[in-house]
C-alpha cells in the first residue's frame, strides 16, 4: 500500500510513515516535522615527511562539522518550536539565540529501532514554504549544530551511540 504524500516524514529524501518516527526538540515531543536532512564531514590532513616511496606518515584526525541541517514543519508546529525556544535561558526572548537539542526516534513494531540526536542547535534562518502534496502553510529551517550521533536498537543494529566527531576531545576541549 503506497502513502500519499502528505502522510510521509522523509529523512534526507528517504520516506518514513508519520506513525514510524518522533521528534523532540530539547526534550518536548513535537508533530508537525515533515522533513529532515542533515550533513557531517571530517577533513583531515594527510602528514607528509622524509619517507623514501613518498607515501605520507598518517593523516591528522580533522576538523569536524556539520555541513547542514535543515527541517520543515507545519507552521503551527513551527511557531510552537520558535516560542518554546524563545523561552529557553540565554535566548533572551530570541529563538535564534537558543542552542538546543533535536531527537529523531524511528520505529519499528513500537519500539525505537534508532535515534538521531543533534546536539548544539542554533536556528539561523526561517522561511515560509508549503507543505508537499497539500496547500497547508510550513516553515523551513536552517540549522548550524555541533555534533550527530546515532544510537541503532533493532535488528542486527547494536545499540552502541555512533558519531563521526570525536566525543571525549569534544568534552575535554570544552573544559580547557
Amino acid at each position: 500500500m503506497a502513502l500519499a504524500v502528505d502522510e510521509v516524514f522523509r529523512v534526507s529524501g528517504i520516506p518514513f510513515s508519520w506513525t514510524s518516527t518522533g521528534s523532540k526538540v530539547d526534550g518536548v515531543p513535537y508533530t508537525g516535522f515533515l522533513e529532515l536532512d542533515f550533513e557531517e564531514s571530517r577533513e583531515g590532513e594527510y602528514v607528509h615527511a622524509q619517507r623514501t616511496d613518498g607515501t605520507p606518515l598518517g593523516i591528522t584526525s580533522g576538523l569536524y562539522k556539520i555541513d547542514g541541517f535543515r527541517f520543515k514543519t507545519l507552521i503551527d508546529t513551527g511557531e510552537q518550536i520558535c516560542q518554546q525556544l524563545a523561552l529557553t535561558p540565554g535566548a533572551n526572548g530570541g529563538f535564534g539565540n537558543a542552542r538546543w537539542i533535536y531527537i529523531l526516534e524511528i520505529f519499528e513494531v513500537g519500539n525505537p529501532t534508532m535515534t538521531v540526536t543533534i546536539d548544539g542547535v542554533k536556528i539561523e534562518k526561517r522561511k515560509l514554504s508549503t507543505a508537499k502534496g497539500s496547500e497547508a502553510l510550513a516553515y523551513e529551517f536552517e540549522c548550524k549544530a555541533l555534533q550527530v550521533t546515532t544510537v541503532g536498537a533493532g535488528l542486527g543494529l547494536t545499540g552502541v551511540p555512533n558519531t563521526l566527531a570525536n566525543v571525549l576531545g569534544g568534552v575535554f576541549g570544552a573544559l580547557l
